[in-house]
C-alpha cells in the first residue's frame, strides 16, 4: 500500500521504482485525482495497481484534489466522474472519499451532487465522512472557541459513525439523516448490480 504523502507527491518516483523492481504484487494506493491523467492511468494498471483511494472531498470548497480549482458545482462533478471512469479502465477498485458536513454545505445540492457522481460513475465505491475536529489543524481553535466543537472522547472520532463538529447549515439529526439516506442511494440493489457489472471480472488481469 502507498499513501499519498508518498505515491502521490512523489508519482514519478515511487512508481518508476515498482516498474524498475519487476514485482508482481498488486499493490494499493491514496493519491490525488489530480494525477490521474489517461497515461498515469495505463502505468497504475501495468504495475498491478488493484485499488486507488482518491479524495474527493467536497464540490464548492475545501481542496483541489480534483485537479480542476475553479471547477465547482455540477462542472466538478462531470470532471470527477469523467476522471474516475478513465481509471477505472485501468485499476478495477475506486474507493471515493467525500467529507459531509463541511461549511460550504448547504441544502440539498451538496447531497443531490454527491448522488450524481454515482450515478456517472456507477463501479466507484463511495465513503462518506464527517466533518471532525481532530485538534490538528490552526482551524481547530477556531472552532473550539466558536463552540462548535462537541466533547467527545478521542478514541470514538473514526468519522464514520461521530463526527465532534457541529454543522454550520444543518442541525445534527438533519445531517445524519442526509448521510443514512446518501448511503442507502449509494449501496441500493440498483447501485451494487450496476457497481458488480463494472468491477467483477476486472480482478483476472492482476
Amino acid at each position: 500500500g502507498w499513501p499519498d504523502r508518498n505515491s502521490g507527491v512523489r508519482f514519478d518516483e515511487y512508481l518508476g521504482a515498482i516498474e524498475a523492481s519487476g514485482t508482481r504484487l498488486v499493490h494499493c494506493g491514496h493519491m490525488s485525482l489530480s494525477l490521474m491523467s489517461a497515461a498515469n492511468a495505463r502505468r497504475l494498471g501495468q504495475a498491478r495497481f488493484g485499488l486507488l483511494g482518491p479524495g474527493v472531498e467536497s464540490w464548492f470548497d475545501f481542496s483541489d484534489k480534483s485537479g480542476r480549482a475553479r471547477l465547482v458545482g455540477e462542472a466538478k462533478v462531470r470532471h470527477v466522474a469523467d476522471t474516475l471512469n478513465v481509471v477505472q479502465a485501468q485499476v478495477q477498485h475506486i474507493q471515493t472519499n467525500m467529507i459531509v458536513g463541511l461549511d460550504t454545505d448547504q441544502g440539498d445540492l451538496p447531497w443531490e451532487l454527491t448522488k450524481r457522481l454515482v450515478e456517472l460513475s456507477p463501479g466507484i465505491y463511495p465513503t462518506y465522512f464527517l466533518a471532525t475536529n481532530f485538534y490538528n489543524a490552526p482551524l481547530s481553535r477556531e472552532l473550539h472557541a466558536s463552540g462548535r466543537t462537541l466533547a467527545m472522547p478521542f478514541s470514538l472520532l473514526d468519522t464514520n459513525c461521530f463526527g465532534n463538529m457541529r454543522p454550520l447549515h444543518y442541525s445534527p439529526a438533519e445531517l445524519y439523516d442526509r448521510l443514512i439516506d446518501l448511503y442507502e442511494f449509494a449501496y441500493s440493489w440498483r447501485a451494487v448490480f450496476r457497481r458488480t457489472r463494472v468491477t467483477v471480472g476486472g480482478w483476472g488481469k492482476l
